[in-house]
């Protein structure tokens, strides 16, 4: 039996000028729920509103925006109340 410890918990987009992974560096994203990048990394790549994904595999959220080809760990700043998930 294979159990799936994965799963989505927003799909959604950057809110203006996306610049990179930045170490430390908080997110907001259009669904309003804002995260913190919590790995150190420095990976630049300039894109307007990119499409990003947040999800948790065991107890570690991951942020995941199309195009830089690598996810990085987060944790939640903000979550809006109608959001099911809390950090």
């Amino acid at each position: 039996m294979i159990v799936c410890n994965s799963y989505v918990v927003c799909k959604s987009y950057v809110v203006g000028q996306f610049i990179g992974y930045i170490g430390e560096e908080e997110y907001c994203l259009g669904d309003g729920s804002i995260w913190r990048i919590t790995t150190p990394i420095y990976r630049i790549r300039r894109k307007q509103c990119p499409r990003a994904t947040v999800f948790r595999k065991n107890a570690r959220y991951f942020f995941a925006v199309k195009g830089m080809g690598e996810d990085v760990e987060v944790e939640a700043v903000h979550l809006p109340r109608f959001m099911l998930e809390t950090p």
